[in-house]
């Protein structure tokens, strides 16, 4: 991996890259061969599956994170690198998710147009939808990346894509498009589906508890309380203290919460102490979050792993 020296230079660097991101594109790139697919790198298994979606046999589609690889603490490797520099474009979510990954692009000198496909989502700030101790909402002063756990914010997602490849390959752009409008109603569909399925669940049981700051879109869609989390941010890097997890078990308790949700993408360690600590009323159930789930595991597209989490989540919150 590349390194940068110096702190403040890092800040610049970041901040530099943020603000080209939620601009849309940077740099240039040539457009493919004649005769050649457009190269694309996305940076999620999330992303990448939903670029599949929309670029189809019409492009080639490397995904630099694997199915299970937490996008917070993932770090390119020299074939990702290689990858980048090779491609006719780079799609990423977005909203500081891909932390290392977007230093380490800037710092590979490659001119590729960089997309964030969370462009013209309206975000959260993290922590919103989260009960504070004495009922009040509070805000952390950052963004939540997690907006793929809404459906019809992947609709957006789908459009920026359509729209990226349109640019770089006009050949294929009705394709592009009309794949897009495709998957979109589909969506649509998974939405409508997940929104009957949390109806269901009375609503003073639509109250949760998660291993980090990762439901917050799933929650405001689907009218559901996040009242609290084992990982204060909304990065599974962030550590807890014994203050706040001490403050977690009392909301728990009081509030008679019955489930924990974690990542499989991100450690359950902690949750499970937490959930010992209470007793065994209170189980842990695991959620796909920050990337797809195995092949084979149903949950290895967008579609299936949001329809493996309504399940698990209706089943935790209706019992």
């Amino acid at each position: 991996m590349v390194r940068t020296t110096g702190i403040p230079a890092i800040l610049a660097l970041a901040v530099l890259v943020m603000a080209v991101l939620m601009a849309g594109c940077t740099g240039s790139a040539a457009p493919p061969e004649e005769g050649g697919l457009p190269r694309v790198v996305a940076s999620t298994s999330i992303v990448g599956d939903v670029v599949a979606q929309v670029g189809g046999d019409a492009i080639e589609l490397h995904v630099l994170m694997a199915a299970g690889q937490d996008p917070h603490s993932y770090e390119p490797t020299a074939r990702d690198i290689a990858n980048v520099e090779q491609a006719h474009v780079i799609f990423v979510n977005g909203f500081d998710l891909e932390q290392t990954l977007l230093t380490t692009l800037r710092t590979t000198g490659a001119s590729v147009p960089i997309i964030a496909v969370s462009e013209g989502i309206e975000p959260i700030p993290a922590g919103e939808h989260e009960e504070g101790e004495h009922g009040e909402e509070h805000e952390h002063g950052e963004f939540d990346p997690h907006v793929w756990l809404n459906p019809l914010n992947v609709v957006i997602w789908a459009e920026n894509i359509a729209g990226a490849l349109a640019e770089i390959d006009p050949a294929n752009a009705e394709t592009y498009h009309r794949n897009a409008a495709a998957y979109a109603e589909e969506l649509r569909a998974l939405d409508a589906e997940i929104e009957a399925a949390i109806a269901r669940i009375p609503h003073e049981q639509r109250r949760i508890v998660s291993n980090h700051h990762a439901l917050a879109y799933f929650a405001k869609r689907y009218d559901i309380m996040v009242v609290g989390t084992v990982y204060a941010g909304s990065s599974s890097l962030a550590e807890p203290n014994a203050g706040d997890l001490a403050r977690l078990v009392q909301a728990i308790e009081e509030q008679d919460i019955r489930a924990i949700f974690v990542e499989t993408s991100i450690s359950d360690q902690l949750a499970r102490v937490v959930a010992e600590e209470i007793g065994p009323q209170v189980q842990v159930y695991t959620l796909y979050t920050g990337a797809l789930g195995e092949p084979g595991s149903g949950a290895d597209s967008y579609l299936g792993m949001m329809r493996a989490n309504m399940e698990t989540i209706a089943t935790a919150l209706g019992s």
